[in-house]
């Protein structure tokens, strides 16, 4: 039910029905009109290219602070210590620190499923290229994991309103600074606060 205004006053229109006009009929007396505003309805107009190039700025200023915070460096670092044996498994070496903790010797790709070393032998140059390859499949997929949530981060970012992004932080920095990760072991979730 909807209200229209009349040239005679007020009117309550309705549709009664998929293939029936739409009805009107007078109110007489006096009629309540309640009028619904949002403050998220845009006051200024503003063309599509305007829009992409204020979100394009919004993101690559996001996208650049990230990366420049230690916290991004660390996650990278981190992400690549925990998936590095796993990369250098798939391709039959080892991650370059534990390849040199065990002296530089033989990687994985020189031993059998039973575990004795086959006859051949890699020279030192072509288990370094081994491990070399390993280490650099982890850091492209590490690091094309991380920018790529990054960016999309960056990108979400932009259409969060600023009272949002005030809480994110303040949750964060609660925390990180504060100390409230010990309470995370405690209440997790919150629970029993």
């Amino acid at each position: 039910m909807s209200y229209a205004g009349t040239s005679g006053g007020v009117a309550i229109c309705y549709d009664p029905g998929q293939y029936d006009s739409i009805k009107c009929q007078p109110v007489t007396g006096r009629a309540l009109v309640a009028v619904y505003t949002s403050k998220d309805v845009p006051s200024n107009k503003s063309t599509l290219r305007e829009f992409i190039a204020r979100i394009g700025e919004g993101t690559w200023r996001d996208f650049k602070q990230t990366n420049a915070s230690f916290g991004g460096k660390a996650a990278k670092f981190g992400a690549g210590v925990l998936v590095g044996g796993a990369i250098a498994a798939r391709y039959e070496s080892y991650t370059p620190l534990k390849w040199a903790l065990r002296g530089f010797g033989a990687v994985p790709a020189e031993f059998t499923k039973s575990g004795a070393i086959q006859v051949f032998q890699y020279t030192t140059a072509q288990r370094a290229l081994l491990v070399g390859k390993a280490a650099a499949a982890k850091f492209v997929l590490v690091t094309v994991a991380f920018e790529g949530g990054v960016l999309i981060g960056s990108v979400i970012n932009q259409f969060l309103p600023e009272d949002v992004k005030d809480t994110i932080g303040g949750t964060i920095n609660e925390i990180v600074n504060e100390q409230g990760w010990k309470l995370l072991f405690t209440h997790p979730f919150g629970i029993g606060m």
